[in-house]
């Protein structure tokens, strides 16, 4: 049968060949040699399961030999056939690892048998294991290849997208700029049709008015996306200062005092401490300010109110804004602070909304190093808070 385990038998003495081959022909494909120069050529043309070398050759002992096979074939099986077990040299080739096992002389045919098929069984398994590796190994090199390939694939779209994106802001701020401009010149005329208004009708002021506000609200939005588009593309230079916080604040409230009244809105400045400083850009703080105290407004009903603190907590200068209005629903505030993205909750009296005003708070904050959340329940109000940093942070980081 041709599928039979192979078997290279090693003996200098030719009778001892005979016997091992009458009694294993039946079980094994066996290949014989009278040295181990013979038996090396021969590892070197047919696939072997396991090796038998008899101890005592001439010109290379059976251990010496074994060692050879150890280095070039080491899945392969490997014994001495001795007549002394007491060999320290043997002994020391078991304990190295080059000899598997050793045979004493005269062997037991069934004994032998069962040493042999434990040996072809565990060569078998090398093989699979070293097959099953070397697939493994190309598995691997194939897909960090893939990896590679796609890594720079991606990274090609994403150059791509990066200029892409550049192209927009600058294609934005192209139109925005262009639209402002004839803009500003309309808001302009309103003005002066305004001021000579006493010949206009009840209807043409009416009709003034209306062209006026929506004027106004397009020219607020162009603004937003301007300011959106500098932030984005990085051309906004932040220059933060410890700077006392106290007037940027009380500045914004009271120049949203009459707004709040003309939807019966009171508005509450409450402060700890007017002194506590905070790392902002004098800027643009009240840019942060406006939006939240726009958005207070915009979203509470007619009879509420908005409440705005300044305090220290923790180590930081905390600005709350609360407001008594719809609140947001709790799915909902993930988007909060995305750019375009507008809520269930609408403006109480009709107020437009575009949904910059708090992406531009967003990012504006963390300009500052600061941070910024919201506490909503629905129908509860929403109160929003941000944390800046102080003089204290700055000495312990420092």
């Amino acid at each position: 049968m041709t599928n039979k385990p192979t078997i290279l038998f090693i003996d200098d003495e030719q009778q001892n060949i005979i016997a091992f081959k009458a009694n294993f022909k039946q079980e094994y494909r066996i290949y014989s040699a009278q040295s181990a120069k013979e038996g090396l050529e021969i590892l070197k043309k047919h696939e072997i399961y396991v090796v038998l070398a008899d101890q005592y050759m001439p010109g290379m002992t059976g251990i010496e030999m074994l060692e050879c096979v150890a280095s070039s074939y080491p899945e392969v099986g490997r014994m001495v056939v001795t007549g002394n077990s007491q060999n320290q040299d043997l002994l020391d080739a078991i304990n190295r690892g080059q000899v598997a096992r050793f045979i004493l002389k005269p062997w037991k045919s069934e004994e032998l048998k069962m040493t042999i098929d434990s040996a072809i069984e565990a060569y078998e398994l090398k093989k699979k294991n070293k097959y099953l590796i070397q697939d493994l190994t190309k598995i691997n090199s194939e897909l960090e290849k893939k990896v590679e390939e796609r890594t720079d694939e991606l990274q090609q779209k994403n150059a791509q997208l990066i200029e892409l994106n550049k192209e927009k802001n600058q294609l934005i701020n192209i139109v925005a700029h262009d639209l402002k401009s004839p803009l500003s010149h309309i808001i302009g005329l309103i003005h002066i049709i305004q001021l000579t208004s006493h010949n206009l009708t009840p209807e043409q002021k009416n009709y003034i008015e209306l062209i006026d506000q929506s004027t106004k609200r397009l020219s607020n939005m162009i603004t937003q996306i301007l300011d959106v588009n500098k932030l984005e593309s990085k051309s906004v230079t932040v220059n933060l200062e410890l700077t006392p916080l106290y007037p940027y604040l009380e500045n914004v409230v009271q120049s949203y005092q009459s707004r709040a009244s003309e939807k019966q809105i009171q508005l509450f400045l409450e402060v700890e401490d007017k002194s506590v400083k905070a790392l902002i850009d004098p800027s643009l703080v009240e840019q942060i300010f406006e939006n939240l105290l726009s958005n207070a407004v915009k979203f509470s009903p007619s009879g509420k109110q908005i409440t705005v603190r300044l305090r220290a907590s923790d180590g930081r200068c905390r600005v709350e804004v609360e407001d008594q209005g719809q609140g947001i629903k709790k799915e909902e505030q993930k988007y909060l602070f995305k750019k375009f993205r507008k809520l269930s909750s609408l403006p109480t009296a009709g107020e437009p909304s575009n949904g910059l005003g708090l992406s531009i708070v967003k990012k504006l904050v963390e300009e500052m190093k600061a941070e910024i959340t919201c506490e909503s329940e629905l129908d509860k109000g929403a109160t929003f808070t941000v944390d800046f940093q102080t003089v204290k942070n700055v000495q312990t980081t420092t």
